[in-house]
Formats: structure tokens, C-alpha cells, sequence
């Protein structure tokens, strides 16, 4: 009888009482707060793979500058497709610039893409003093834009001057 009893009382309680207990409120504020995280991590992988890659573009250009410096022959970045990029060593065939050999390769992430704006075609070239060879205007810049897919946030544009400089716009 003291079972029954305690679970018809249970019973009768609960249908008069409004509201909600306190365990049910801490398990929908515990998957909330799951959920929220979930949408911030995979928001943040894909501008955690844009911030690597315009690193690593932007170090490859410097590497290609400081090689063509150093070594005493050209270097150029070329955008070989529309996702992928080379670091390439030229060398001097009379009065002109072939390529060599192919220093690098570099694929572009899925969940990226870009624009490539240069003076000279589909590559920045580098000369012996560090310069960008063949830039149709000194004084403006080459600015290769990349722009994420699905991110929702501003395109990075990294912009290479005629004097081999290479910054990162925001």
C-alpha cells in the first residue's frame, strides 16, 4: 500500500504544479550549450584554414624573393590552375627567363578560393635584387584576394608590391 500510495500522490502532484524542475532546465541548457559550441568550432576550422594558407602563400613568396636574391637567379610563384600554385626556379636562356625546375607544388583547400590579380599574366617573378620583374606599374600593387566559401567573413587580400614586398590586407 505505501508504494502505490507515494506513486499516486507523485502523480496528482505533478499534474497540479505548472513549470518546469530544475534537472530538466540543466539537461536543455547542457545540449544548448553542446550545439553552440559545435557551430563555433566548425566556423572557426574554416577561418583557421584561410589564416594557414595566406601564412603559408605569404611565406612562399618571401621564400621565393629571398632564393632569387641569394642565389643570383630568378624565382617566380606561378598559379599553375585555378587551385593550385608552384614555387618555381627559372633560369636565363639568352635574354629571357624558362623554367628550370619546380620548387614546390601547393594544392588550394577545398573550402577556399581566389582571385589572382597580376601585371604579368599568371605569376609573380622575382630578380636578382628581390624585385618583381615585368610589373607594368611601380607604385601600385599585385594583389592576390582570397576569398572563403561558407566562412561569412570579410576575403583576405594579400598584395605583393613591385618591390618584392608582400603584406596581408584586412
Amino acid at each position: 500500500m505505501g508504494l502505490a500510495y507515494m506513486t499516486t500522490t507523485m502523480k496528482v502532484r505533478r499534474i497540479d504544479q505548472a513549470g518546469y524542475t530544475l534537472i530538466e532546465l540543466l539537461v536543455v541548457v547542457a545540449i544548448i550549450g553542446i550545439l553552440a559550441r559545435i557551430a563555433v568550432r566548425s566556423g572557426s576550422t574554416c577561418i583557421q584554414t584561410r589564416a594557414r594558407f595566406v601564412d603559408d602563400f605569404m611565406g612562399d613568396v618571401r621564400f621565393a624573393r629571398q632564393r632569387a636574391i641569394v642565389s643570383g637567379t630568378h624565382y617566380d610563384v606561378y598559379f599553375s590552375t585555378a587551385t593550385q600554385y608552384q614555387l618555381r626556379k627559372l633560369v636565363q636562356n639568352g635574354s629571357s627567363w624558362d623554367v628550370g625546375s619546380v620548387v614546390k607544388t601547393v594544392n588550394l583547400p577545398s573550402s577556399l578560393s581566389w582571385t589572382p590579380v597580376t601585371s604579368t599574366g599568371s605569376h609573380y617573378q622575382f630578380n636578382t635584387r628581390g624585385m618583381q620583374v615585368a610589373y607594368s606599374n611601380p607604385l601600385s600593387a599585385g594583389p592576390l584576394t582570397l576569398t572563403v566559401d561558407g566562412c561569412g567573413s570579410p576575403a583576405h587580400q594579400v598584395s605583393i608590391w613591385a618591390s618584392g614586398q608582400v603584406y596581408e590586407e584586412q
